[in-house]
C-alpha cells in the first residue's frame, strides 16, 4: 500500500494496515531551531529522517484582476503593508515580522469603521479570479513529482465571518462592527463570499489534487456557536458541495475549540477536520470527536503541549487516546497544528517507530 492510499483510506475512514502519522511543519522556522544536522534539511528530509507520512501543499495557481480597485503589498523593515484601493480610499493592514516564527502577525487592521466597511465591500466588488496558466503548469508538475510518496493537497482560505475577524477587523472591533453595523457587515460577507466561491469552483474544477483544504481556523474563542450556524456553517456547506460536484474531498483546517460545533460541524458533508487539537489547547476529546463527527476523519488527534513532552510520555498520551476508540477507522495522528520547534526529528522518529508498530483495529 502507497502513502497516498493509506492517507485516502483514513480520509474516507476506512481499515488501514497502519496508524498514519503526520507531523505538520510549515517554513523552516522548525529546522533553523533544531541541531546542526537538521538546519539544513528540506521538509521532505525530515520526514524522511523521521519515517513520517507526508502532506504536500499544491502552489497556488489562482489569479486575481482587482477591475479599478487596487492592491499594493510592501515591506518596510520588520512590517509587511498590504493596501486595498479603492476610487475613494484606501484601506491598510500592517502586518509585524517575528523572528522565532519566521512569519508575520497582524498590528493593524484594514477595516476600522463603517466607511472602511463599505470600502473593502467596493473592494472585494471589482475582484474576478482566474487561473495564471504559467503557475497552474508548475503545479501540474508539483503534482506529478510527489507522485505516491503522500497526499497532495489544494487550498483555500477562510470563509469570510472568520476571515474578517482574524485579518481585516480584529477579533474585539470585528465583533463591534458586526454588531452595530450587521446589514454593511453581511453586505460585505456576501461580496468575500462571491469571491471564496469562484476559487472554490475553479480549483476543484481544475486541480489534480484530490483534497481541498479550506483554511477556517474555527474556534469558540472567537466565534459563537450562533454566529457558526448564522454565517459560518452554510458558507461550509457551499464550498463542501462544489467539492462533491467534482468528486474531491473536502477538508477543513479547524485548530481551535471546536466542542459547541461538533453537531453543526457534522451536518454539512465534507471529509474531515485537519487540525483537530485536544485538550487543554482545544476543548474536545478524540472519543468526543469521533462520536459526534460520524464517518469523518480526524487529523491531528494531540495538542502542541504534547509534543514538548518526552517521548514515552507523548507514546502514551497518544495511546490513552486511541484506547478510548472503537476502531481508528478515519485518525491520523498529527502535531494539532504546527510542530513545536521543541520536539526535535529524533522524537518524532521514535514516536513514528512505536506509532506504526500498533495494530491497527
Amino acid at each position: 500500500m502507497t502513502n497516498k492510499q493509506r492517507w485516502v483510506n483514513a480520509l474516507k475512514c476506512r481499515e488501514n494496515d497502519r496508524l498514519i502519522f503526520w507531523p505538520k511543519i510549515f517554513g523552516k522556522s522548525y529546522m533553523n531551531a533544531q541541531d546542526f544536522n537538521f538546519k539544513k534539511m528540506s521538509i521532505e528530509d525530515i520526514h524522511n529522517y523521521a519515517g513520517s507520512d507526508i502532506l504536500f501543499y499544491l502552489p497556488d495557481y489562482i489569479q486575481i484582476d482587482y477591475g479599478d480597485c487596487g492592491y499594493v503589498e510592501r515591506k518596510t523593515g520588520k512590517y509587511f503593508i498590504k493596501e486595498y484601493i479603492t476610487p475613494e480610499r484606501t484601506m491598510k493592514n500592517v502586518l509585524e515580522f517575528d523572528k522565532t516564527t519566521l512569519s508575520y502577525h497582524p498590528v493593524e487592521m484594514a477595516i476600522k469603521d463603517l466607511e472602511d466597511i463599505k470600502g473593502m465591500t467596493r473592494f472585494f466588488n471589482s475582484v474576478k479570479v482566474g487561473i495564471d496558466k504559467q503557475l497552474f503548469d508548475d503545479s501540474i508538475e508539483y503534482y506529478k513529482k510527489c507522485g505516491d510518496k503522500g497526499l497532495v493537497v489544494d487550498n483555500i482560505a477562510e470563509s469570510p465571518l472568520m476571515d474578517f475577524l482574524e485579518w481585516y477587523a480584529g477579533i474585539e472591533n470585528g465583533q463591534y462592527l458586526l454588531m452595530d453595523y450587521t446589514d454593511e457587515v453581511e453586505t460585505l460577507f456576501n461580496s468575500m463570499q462571491r469571491i471564496n466561491v469562484e476559487k472554490a469552483e475553479i480549483k476543484n474544477k481544475a486541480t489534480p489534487a484530490d483534497v481541498l483544504v479550506f483554511t477556517e481556523n474555527t474556534s469558540s474563542t472567537l466565534i459563537s456557536p450562533a454566529q457558526f450556524r448564522q454565517y459560518c456553517k452554510k458558507h461550509l456547506k457551499e464550498y463542501a458541495e462544489i467539492s462533491r460536484k467534482y468528486e474531491k474531498m473536502p477538508l477543513f483546517h479547524m485548530c481551535g475549540h471546536l466542542k459547541a460545533f461538533l453537531d453543526d460541524l457534522n451536518e454539512i458533508d465534507f471529509n474531515g477536520i485537519e487540525a483537530f487539537t485536544t485538550l487543554p489547547v482545544g476543548n474536545a476529546t478524540v472519543k468526543e470527536g469521533k462520536e459526534k463527527l460520524k464517518n469523518k476523519c480526524l487529523i491531528g488527534c494531540t495538542n502542541c503541549n504534547t509534543w514538548i513532552k518526552k517521548p514515552n510520555e507523548i507514546i502514551e498520551e497518544i495511546e490513552e487516546s486511541l484506547s478510548e476508540l472503537n476502531n481508528y477507522n478515519g485518525i491520523i495522528i498529527g502535531t494539532g497544528g504546527v510542530i513545536p520547534p521543541a520536539c526535535s526529528p529524533v522524537t518524532l522518529k521514535e514516536v513514528c517507530r512505536h506509532l506504526f508498530s500498533i495494530s491497527f483495529k
